[in-house]
């Protein structure tokens, strides 16, 4: 499954990226030609492409883990045999993920499991919620980790927000919608959790700041303006969380 998995994503990133590419979406001279969801949608479809390349390079590395035995991780209840210690990526659970707070635990998992234990725990006041301060810290670290180009730091500092303001909104739905309802609530989030991510992977993409910079400019900053709008709601009518409840 995981070999036919990385083979399936293989063929998609070819696929999309032979149509989609950097020359014809962001560098392209007929960029500012482009209506305003033209724009938006081959940043999603460029971004989509690219996503697909890591899904198979994650897949096709625990795949071979697999098969060499170092991938495996014990036992279940039924003593059946598992292979997770080298599995990274989730692709369904990203491609499904209601909100940007449950993208990291589909995506470079392994990463992301260093990332909280060194950093974002330890960053954390004792007896304390972890909040904005820390994601804004374990991103930055994340940023710097991937390479000193402003382009992945614009796009680490921006998930920061984003992430954050993913949970604001989903304790509002937890909070202060009625369960029959929460289809209306999550069914935009999706898409703007699938569009939002691709819009600001241009910045990991395109790396250089001048680049970034005009590239959201030209779609007029809608991902960060949405993120805004989301922190504002969440926190003026999201509920607080239990542990400030609680200390109240």
């Amino acid at each position: 499954k995981k070999f036919l998995g990385s083979v399936v994503c293989l063929a998609l990133h070819k696929g999309v990226t032979a149509y989609y590419t950097i020359e014809n979406t962001y560098l392209s001279w007929k960029w500012s030609q482009y209506s305003f969801f033209e724009k938006v949608w081959h940043q999603y479809m460029y971004g989509q492409g690219n996503r697909f390349k890591y899904y198979f390079v994650w897949m096709f590395a625990d795949f071979a883990a697999t098969v060499s035995g170092l991938g495996f991780s014990g036992y279940d209840a039924k003593g059946n045999g598992r292979w997770e210690t080298t599995c990274n990526i989730h692709p369904i659970g990203c491609e499904t993920a209601i909100t940007m707070n449950t993208i990291p635990i589909h995506w470079n998992v392994q990463t992301g499991m260093w990332l909280r234990h060194y950093v974002y725990d330890r960053v954390t006041p004792k007896g304390k919620k972890p909040g904005l301060l820390q994601l804004l810290i374990t991103q930055t670290v994340s940023g710097v980790w991937h390479g000193l180009y402003a382009g992945y730091w614009l796009f680490f500092v921006s998930t920061a927000f984003a992430v954050n303001a993913a949970r604001l909104i989903y304790r509002w739905q937890q909070g202060r919608v009625p369960k029959k309802y929460h289809r209306l609530v999550e069914i935009p989030h999706w898409f703007f959790t699938q569009f939002g991510l691709n819009y600001l992977c241009s910045a990991f993409i395109l790396v250089d700041l001048r680049q970034c910079i005009n590239d959201w400019a030209s779609v007029h900053y809608w991902g960060h303006v949405v993120i805004a709008i989301m922190l504002v709601f969440g926190t003026v009518f999201a509920p607080p969380s239990k542990s400030k409840s609680k200390a109240a």
